[in-house]
């Protein structure tokens, strides 16, 4: 799914308020993805954990893009922010703002999403060390010994000669 602009502005890639609008664009984005997928996980819902993050992938590098054209056309953005007129820096603070708040939920949510993979990896780290050791405890139970024991050598009974 791509999104549509409605605006009948064209972009113009080298205009920083709209580098800074489209980011902000970008960061709703990502913080849906985000939100989403920890909805998920927190669901147990691990299915499609590796697609979803894969389709962030693509808004992070053009976000990356972004700042690195914005920072080319805008070394100061102090010294842009005085090139406009009252009403477009009331704008464009705002902006700047909004992207800041953006990203600052996106961090918090990424954050929150780490936490719970490493939840889940402990979990199934935990389930797999439960089944290897039912595993053996029924290989001992069976055959009277253990993996570590020499063959033939019974664990269960006495050996008094």
């Amino acid at each position: 799914m791509t999104a549509t602009r409605t605006s009948p502005v064209a972009f113009n890639e080298h205009d920083p308020v709209q580098l800074l609008s489209r980011q902000v664009e970008i960061c709703l984005r990502l913080e849906q993805a985000a939100s989403d997928l920890l909805d998920q996980l927190r669901q147990g819902q691990c299915d499609h954990t590796g697609s979803m993050l894969d389709g962030r992938r693509p808004l992070i590098d053009e976000l990356g893009r972004l700042n690195h054209q914005f920072v080319s056309c805008c070394p100061s953005w102090a010294a842009h922010l005085d090139t406009l007129g009252p009403a477009p820096r009331r704008e464009a603070e705002t902006l700047a703002g909004r992207f800041d708040d953006l990203l600052q939920r996106v961090r918090t949510i990424d954050g929150l999403l780490s936490e719970r993979l490493s939840e889940i990896r402990s979990e199934v780290s935990d389930a797999l060390g439960e089944l290897l050791t039912a595993r053996n405890s029924n290989r001992a139970y069976v055959t009277g010994t253990t993996a570590a024991a020499a063959p033939g050598r019974t664990r269960f009974m006495d050996r008094r000669g």
